[in-house]
């Protein structure tokens, strides 16, 4: 687990290094070149379109998960099973104008963790306003190695210079723990191409946990922007993850600010809940592995401790925990 745990500090600090310093040599050029320019240019309030126009972005990229775990529980301090599973993912969106003050964005993303096919959708559908922010709604699915979560709720933008708050609130449910889910971040864009960013998420499912990002739009050309980013969580349970990649804008020619406040609404796909719950010692897999161990439901259902070969199918949302032996 240390080692696992080092790996995870060192992959991320080195990631962030190597991007910040790319990034820190590219605005120290920008800023000898010429002052800081204004934020974005000056909007009338309703002139702009909630959706620029069709347009689209695809991103890869790679890291780990580490999934959650209660460290009181004896099944994983046993067991050993807090480890740091390698992942990478595909995503991609496509936005559309709907009217002047409405767009659509619908969202995919397939990748794998710990070697399993991870799978994610979503849809956003808003009214926007370039000068002010966005307000819609949100609904999504993910699913990975047979547990699936899925997820509605509002969201919201707000633009204050270079600052833009945002969020996601509502309701998780499926074979994962059920409850209130929250996505926050607070983003600053040191100049109209370098966007940092921190936040907070919860699902009943993990927690509380920490959100770390950045993205640095290093090239345009006429019809395609291309962006470096990081982000990484750090959780309640020991949950953490950190994935690193390239992403492309199809569209026009804009700076990144423009592009997030514009264009298209940013992803928000978050496997913690299933990852967690898979790995945890109530799901499907950890049944497996422990062949004969008896399990207990809280509350209970059952008046007396079952065999989990009884139960093929144990979703997390059943609160199974583990028992030792007597």
């Amino acid at each position: 687990m240390t080692y696992h745990r080092n790996l995870l500090n060192n992959t991320a600090l080195t990631t962030t290094l190597v991007l910040g310093l790319g990034i820190s040599g590219a605005c120290a050029a920008d800023m000898v070149a010429e002052p800081m320019a204004a934020p974005a240019p000056m909007i009338a309030t309703g002139s702009l379109p909630a959706v620029s126009q069709l347009n689209g972005k695809i991103d890869i990229s790679g890291g780990g998960v580490q999934p959650g775990y209660d460290p009181n529980n004896f099944f994983v301090r046993t067991q050993g099973l807090s480890s740091f599973d390698s992942a990478f993912k595909v995503r991609g969106a496509v936005s559309v104008p709907l009217a002047h003050a409405y767009g659509l964005q619908l969202d995919g993303v397939i990748g794998q963790i710990a070697s399993k096919t991870y799978g994610h959708g979503a849809g956003h559908l808003f009214w926007r306003d370039p000068a002010i922010g966005l307000v819609g709604g949100y609904a999504s699915w993910t699913g990975w190695d047979n547990v699936n979560s899925y997820r509605s709720g509002v969201e919201g933008e707000y633009y204050a210079g270079r600052f833009t708050a945002s969020g996601v609130l509502g309701y998780e449910w499926g074979d994962v723990d059920n409850g209130v889910f929250s996505i926050e971040d607070l983003s600053f864009y040191a100049n109209d191409d370098f966007k940092l960013s921190v936040g907070h998420r919860f699902s009943k499912e993990i927690g509380h946990s920490l959100a770390l990002g950045a993205e640095y739009q290093f090239l345009k050309t006429r019809n395609v922007g291309y962006a470096a980013f990081v982000d990484g969580r750090v959780g309640e349970k020991d949950y953490q993850s950190i994935f690193a990649g390239i992403r492309l804008y199809f569209g026009q020619d804009k700076s990144l600010i423009r592009r997030h406040r514009e264009d298209d609404p940013d992803f928000h796909d978050e496997p913690g809940s299933v990852v967690s719950c898979m790995h945890a010692p109530n799901s499907p897999s950890m049944v497996d592995s422990i062949g004969e161990a008896p399990l207990e439901k809280s509350p209970s259902v059952f008046d007396s401790i079952i065999s989990p070969l009884s139960v093929p199918d144990v979703p997390c949302n059943s609160d199974y925990t583990y028992l030792p032996p007597d």
